[in-house]
């Protein structure tokens, strides 16, 4: 018979995940990561353990979950270690989590909870000097602040955030903010400072051995090839970068890989191979629950569909994204589902329909920028139609 796990032995396994994570999240072996973090954490469920390690292993889990896809269950155990720092009264412990728990939340598109989560991971990290969780939380709230369109701003977040992984010693985290700074470059059209960003992150990560953000590096440079119209190099990148989150099992970032490389096919007119490609990556966003990259995709699957001819099909696709896009009263990214129905005004003979889309798009709005020069996606659909 198996021995049950004692409080020694169930601590022992506890404190082994809590070392050895920062190496098995970034250089693997990756199959192995989330199943080690599960009988760690199992053990120590009917046993007297130390509850603020047995936190800190469930917020790692929770990252491990997170960046699998497993948004729902990243959140269940965000709030279990949540529970034990509130009872410890641990509030130094609880600005990271927090700022780990507003991402999770905004991905599940439960926006004032997460703005919440993230307002008081910043009051607790300014309240105990801790620049590493402020830097953080303010990197996060730089992310929705990118995925809601407001590029100025998420670029003064991020450069605070590098300013402070610096000051704290962290090179993982600046890498992957100098990686988020490239992206929001990209998406307003300044390639030359992306690329330099890019590229500063992607030493830092292949210095520190962070395979899942150099695959996300690799991929965001692919983007960037594809802006330059340089087709055939963006395609191997791409590949490099679903080759590792293959390896890594990164569901979310294999996701946005699959249908960028679709976006691709459909510039190259491969527009068969174009619908499989988007259609793979806004299932596996249903299936994470993440409804904003979901329609992002279904809206290009929409233009797939259109140029192949099968215009109901066309129809229902652009239709749905956009009924998401409203729902979430995301005005830019409904702009762009604008710009993609110009392939229905194409079809039915109407071009002069669509040259007004993309005029609109093109068109100065707040802040006297157009959605065409801040949003990437509004430029790749301006060239589809």
């Amino acid at each position: 018979a198996v021995e049950p796990p004692t409080a020694a032995s169930a601590s022992t396994a506890l404190d082994a995940i809590r070392i050895l994570d920062p190496v098995l999240s970034t250089k693997g072996p990756f199959g192995t990561h989330l199943g080690w973090l599960d009988l760690a954490l199992a053990r120590s469920e009917r046993t007297e353990v130390d509850p603020l390690l047995r936190a800190r292993v469930l917020e790692l889990r929770a990252r491990a979950r997170r960046i699998r896809g497993l948004t729902h269950e990243a959140l269940a155990d965000l709030t279990a270690a949540e529970v034990i720092l509130a009872a410890a009264a641990d509030g130094k412990r609880r600005a990271t989590l927090l700022s780990e728990r507003g991402w999770v939340l905004h991905l599940l598109a439960q926006e004032t909870a997460a703005r919440a989560a993230l307002e008081e991971a910043l009051a607790l990290a300014a309240k105990y000097g801790d620049r590493r969780a402020e830097a953080d939380a303010l990197k996060n709230v730089g992310n929705i602040e990118h995925e809601l369109g407001s590029a100025d701003a998420a670029l003064a977040l991020y450069r605070r955030a590098v300013e402070l992984y610096r000051q704290s010693g962290d090179r993982r985290g600046e890498g992957i903010v100098r990686g988020n700074i490239g992206i929001v470059l990209r998406r307003l059209g300044k390639l030359d400072e992306a690329r330099g960003s890019y590229e500063e992150a992607l030493a830092i990560h292949r210095d520190v051995g962070n395979r899942v953000y150099e695959g996300n590096v690799l991929g965001s440079l692919g983007g960037l090839l594809l802006e330059w119209g340089r087709l055939d190099e963006a395609r191997r990148f791409y590949d490099q970068a679903l080759a590792i989150h293959a390896q890594v099992g990164n569901q979310r970032s294999q996701a946005f890989f699959l249908g960028n490389r679709g976006i691709l096919e459909h510039l190259q007119g491969r527009y068969a191979d174009s619908r499989v490609s988007v259609d793979a990556a806004a299932n596996i966003f249903h299936d994470l629950g993440e409804a904003r990259p979901e329609a992002l995709y279904l809206a290009y699957r929409g233009a797939a569909d259109a140029a192949i001819g099968d215009i109901a099909a066309a129809a229902s696709a652009i239709d749905r994204a956009a009924a998401v896009f409203a729902e979430l009263d995301d005005k830019p990214h409904l702009a762009f589902v604008d710009v993609i129905r110009g392939l229905l005004d194409v079809a039915a003979g109407a071009r002069q329909d669509a040259t007004t889309r993309i005029e609109r798009a093109e068109q100065a709005g707040e802040g006297g920028v157009s959605v065409a020069a801040r949003l990437e996606d509004a430029r790749f659909a301006i060239r589809m139609v």
